[in-house]
């Protein structure tokens, strides 16, 4: 019985691997929750971004294209610093709590640089 939940847990585990996102895609997964209704204020007031938060937002980035790369911050720093983000939930339609976005905000300067287009 053991053996077969374990084979069953691995195998469950192993269905939820895909390939990885690209970094656009993982750039306009950070900013998609960060400009989800309702917004947070700390969003405004750190990211001046306007009525139109997510083409802003991803144009300052600079993360529209598919042949989009992290230089500066590196990959691995963004996929840290989103992880406040996924606090709410799994979905990118998932409004993240005001409190995990002050986190983003307070915790990782370098990402808010990079958001802001001044890298």
């Amino acid at each position: 019985m053991r053996l077969f939940l374990f084979a069953t847990i691995l195998l469950l585990s192993f269905s939820c691997a895909g390939p990885e996102a690209s970094d656009a895609v993982l750039c306009n997964d950070v900013i998609t929750r960060l400009c989800a209704a309702p917004r947070c204020a700390s969003v405004d007031a750190q990211l001046p971004v306007g009525d139109d938060c997510i083409t802003n937002l991803t144009a300052k980035a600079g993360c529209g294209g598919d042949d989009f790369a992290f230089t500066t911050p590196k990959r691995d720093r963004i996929l840290e610093c989103r992880i406040p983000l996924l606090r709410a939930g799994d979905a990118r339609t998932t409004v993240p709590g005001c409190d995990n976005v002050d986190e983003l905000f307070f915790s990782c300067p370098d990402v808010v640089a990079f958001l802001r287009g001044t890298k």
